[in-house]
């Protein structure tokens, strides 16, 4: 039987988050020879599909998990639980991204680095937007841009649950040929 439990569902989201972020580092840096603005589109595009993808096909496991669970077992699950679980993968990115506002507004040291280096999945985005290590040359549109970037797992999540959960089938979607 497959474990039904909440927290292992986070658990296992937070093992792909980390994954994501190996990865997405990877061809961060992979690509990062070139200060070319051209390799550093491409890296935004492959990291991003590549961190979207994965938890996509992760929240299209735990649905169908969840279907056989229902069906099956005759058991309801709770409607919060993908928005739950999305919302907790979101959690990391959101404290990171207060963090950060704390460094830019002086109240711990500079935090931009090690920012850009956590969210490697939009690293070359932020590099993108501005390329130095300091947060303070940062404009009021990329702080918006990157609170946004934060909900980007719980988005991608909840959106390819409930798809899977109602019928669609996200598979033929993700990997069409």
């Amino acid at each position: 039987m497959k474990n039904i439990k909440l927290i292992s569902v986070i658990l296992k989201g937070c093992a792909v988050l980390v994954f994501a972020e190996i990865l997405c580092l990877f061809i961060d840096l992979t690509l990062a020879f070139s200060g070319s603005v051209m390799f550093k589109i491409i890296s935004v595009i492959c990291t991003s599909v590549i961190f979207i993808g994965l938890i996509c096909n992760y929240a299209y496991n735990t649905a169908k998990n969840d279907l056989v669970i229902q069906r099956r077992m005759d058991i309801k699950l709770p409607a919060y639980r993908c928005f739950a679980a999305g919302g907790f993968l979101s959690l990391p990115y959101i404290v990171l991204w207060i963090i950060f506002i704390l460094s830019k507004n002086g109240v711990i040291g500079n935090f931009y680095k090690a920012y850009k280096l956590i969210n490697g999945q939009f690293l070359q985005l932020y590099n993108l937007m501005d390329s130095g290590t300091d947060a303070g040359s940062l404009s009021l549109s990329a702080l918006i841009i990157m609170l946004l970037l934060t909900f980007v797992p719980f988005v991608s999540f909840v959106i390819a649950y409930q798809l899977t959960f109602k019928g669609v089938d996200v598979e033929s979607i993700q990997y069409k040929k």
